[in-house]
């Protein structure tokens, strides 16, 4: 009987061992992009919010090259909201985050 119980739980050990790892490193995926005006020209200090079912996820503010990231997003339906000192504000078409997956997209700013 002992036996039987100590192969099972090495067994059980076994599989949580080996399927653990990847399961969680799957988990996690990025959502990145650039925020640019009508023509196209990088914006940088935008301030970009992660949505998810419309509440604020995560904040970020564009760099000198107008791209932003967000890292460790869990899968789900997103939304980015962007805006910048003398443009309108705009939110994304949703977006579908899969496990260890890397969205990018670029959000376009009117004045």
């Amino acid at each position: 009987m002992h036996h039987t119980i100590r192969a099972f739980l090495v067994g059980v050990c076994a599989v949580l061992a080996l399927s653990g790892e990847p399961a969680m490193a799957q988990a996690q995926a990025t959502v990145a992009g650039t925020i640019v005006d009508a023509l196209g020209a990088r914006i940088s200090g935008a301030r970009v919010t992660l949505l998810r079912d419309g509440s604020s996820v995560a904040d970020a503010t564009t760099g000198a090259e107008g791209t932003f990231s967000f890292a460790s997003v869990a899968p789900g339906r997103y939304q980015v909201l962007a805006s910048a000192q003398g443009f309108s504000s705009r939110t994304s078409a949703p977006l579908f985050v899969g496990g260890g997956s890397r969205e990018q997209l670029e959000v376009a700013l009117d004045i």
